[in-house]
């Protein structure tokens, strides 16, 4: 007899045994442990300080900011398929992304501490745009009719600031 544990979690290593129930609802374990070395696939390496999902393909994207090397990095993996896609390093301090269709397709969103929104394809991470909003930019959200807002420290206020997307106001499609 075989099982597929087909709903493994993110671990380096699980072990499974055999219990079985009897009608006093007492268990018995009926076999040896048994380990599994990464049975999800390869073991993530990394310390990943924000992750999302992709909305309709099986790709996650894992965010690993590293403020005092000068740069941070981005990883595409397929979490069916168990492999990377690609990864890139990018600014050092990056906010909160996000990802959605922002009507020229679906679209990772990465503000910066240095005022800088970084638009990538979301299937591949190629850099599609960068945009300059004067502020620190902090985190990132994408509405259901594509325009993106940005959420920032306005220089000497103290004061948050919400951002649109420059298409915003765009009925044609870039």
């Amino acid at each position: 007899t075989s099982y597929i544990d087909s709903a493994s979690l993110f671990v380096p290593t699980l072990s499974y045994q055999i219990l079985t129930k009897n009608i006093d609802v007492y268990y018995k374990t009926t076999s040896n442990k048994i380990k599994v070395v990464d049975p999800n696939g390869k073991t993530l390496r990394l310390s990943p300080g924000y992750t999302l999902i992709h909305p309709s393909e099986s790709y996650l994207y894992l965010f690993e900011n590293y403020s005092n090397s000068g740069s941070s990095r981005i990883m595409l993996y397929n979490y069916l398929t168990k492999e990377y896609l690609t990864e890139i390093t990018t600014y050092p301090d990056i906010g909160y992304p996000s990802i959605g269709n922002t009507k020229r397709g679906v679209e990772l969103v990465v503000p910066t501490d240095g005022g800088q929104v970084l638009i990538y394809n979301a299937e591949n991470l190629l850099l599609k745009q960068t945009i300059n909003t004067g502020v620190p930019a902090w985190s990132s959200a994408i509405t259901d009719n594509g325009i993106i807002y940005i959420n920032g420290l306005s220089a000497g206020s103290g004061a948050l600031t919400a951002i649109a997307s420059p298409w915003a106001n765009r009925r044609s499609e870039e």
